[in-house]
């Protein structure tokens, strides 16, 4: 009994994670909940872009996808980004990839969503260095982390 009492304190007390679901303002679960109404908020994290508080959510839905969504405070959503194959990758993007990288193979791709613009970030190992490399859907290289 004093374990159970010990470990509900223990839970009671502890802080809550800096990325908790529940740290997730009103407006963005609300515009979640509309957009992706079968998902799952997994975690919430508030951050800073461009000067603007914006909320990173990740996003669990049934059959094990996942999502990432930048979401403004207000709960517009700004950008969403998924996983996709390797293989889908459209051949404007595979090409421009392989001229820019004629070592490297794509390891993962995200495709990222926001409004109308569409660009694909693509994670990449060379000369022992993982790296990203994002471009447009036409194949324009875009930044490279």
């Amino acid at each position: 009994m004093h374990r159970i009492l010990f470990a509900s304190l223990f839970l009671l007390a502890a802080p809550a994670r800096a990325d908790a679901p529940g740290r997730c303002p009103a407006p963005v679960i609300a515009s979640i909940s509309k957009v992706f109404p079968k998902a799952t908020i997994s975690a919430c994290k508030p951050e800073r872009d461009h000067g603007k508080d914006i909320f990173e959510v990740k996003l669990a839905r049934p059959g094990g996808d996942r999502l990432e969504v930048d979401v403004a405070a207000d709960g517009t959503i700004l950008q969403v980004e998924e996983p996709i194959a390797v293989d889908a990758l459209p051949d404007a993007v595979r090409k421009a990839f392989a001229v820019k990288y004629p070592r490297a193979r794509p390891t993962a791709v995200n495709k990222q969503t926001a409004g109308k613009d569409v660009r694909y970030e693509v994670a990449f190992v060379v000369d022992k260095a993982r790296k990203e490399a994002t471009f447009s859907a036409d194949g324009a290289f875009v930044e490279e982390e």
